[in-house]
């Protein structure tokens, strides 16, 4: 005859809600135009339709920062048809 042992099986788990005080954000916005700088928030029609949604809930517009721009063309060359993808950091 097989002895075999008792054993007592223990699980536990705990949730907890904890508060922060501000978060950070990194965001990629896929444009179809190209604009370079600061004023990217303003003139890229995407970027900016966040800005806005963003600045409506109280957001200040100075915690939107432009991180980089990728653009993207088919042709080589730089052209208005040409798009790009805006990384924004929003604190």
């Amino acid at each position: 005859m097989e002895f075999t042992p008792d054993t007592i099986k223990i699980s536990a788990s705990q949730r907890e809600e904890i508060c922060g005080n501000d978060a950070e954000l990194f965001v990629a916005v896929k444009g179809s135009s190209v604009v370079s700088g600061d004023q990217a928030l303003k003139k890229a029609k995407e970027v900016s339709q966040l800005v806005e949604a963003l600045t409506s809930f109280g957001l200040s517009p100075e915690a939107i920062h432009l991180q980089g721009v990728h653009i993207e063309t088919s042709s080589g060359v730089l052209l208005k048809s040409s798009s790009a993808t805006y990384r924004l950091k929003i604190k």
